[in-house]
This record gives structure tokens, C-alpha cells and sequence, in this order.
């Protein structure tokens, strides 16, 4: 199977933010006209603690 580019690993990304390459996770998706909406982690935090036991966003941020 093909590789996706782009696309890290947990493990991965661990690595990248050990090596000081990554300093800001951002959990996005995009609203019906397009702007990103969600939340932006210091990578340290999401690797530790958000990747494993997820976060939460407001319910009207879903809605059309």
C-alpha cells in the first residue's frame, strides 16, 4: 500500500517533536464556507496527553 504524504505516525510524530521540528499541533476541520475551526496544542501536550485520551469541541461548531 501506498504511503500518504503528509501523514505521521504517533510515533513519528513523538520523534519530530523530540527533535524540536514540530512545536504546534493543530486539530482542524473546516466549517461550511471553509475557515478552519479547532484547536491548537503545544505538541508536547498533545503527544503526552491528547493524542491518548482525545479532547472536546463545542457541538455548534458542527452545525450548518
Amino acid at each position: 500500500m501506498a504511503t500518504l504524504q503528509g501523514m505521521l505516525s504517533l510515533d513519528e510524530l513523538d520523534a519530530q517533536v523530540r527533535a524540536g521540528a514540530i512545536d504546534t499541533v493543530l486539530v482542524m476541520f473546516t466549517d461550511h464556507y471553509g475557515r478552519f475551526m479547532g484547536k491548537r496544542f503545544d505538541a508536547e501536550f498533545f503527544v503526552a496527553d491528547a493524542a491518548r485520551q482525545g479532547t472536546h469541541a463545542c457541538n455548534y461548531l458542527l452545525t450548518v
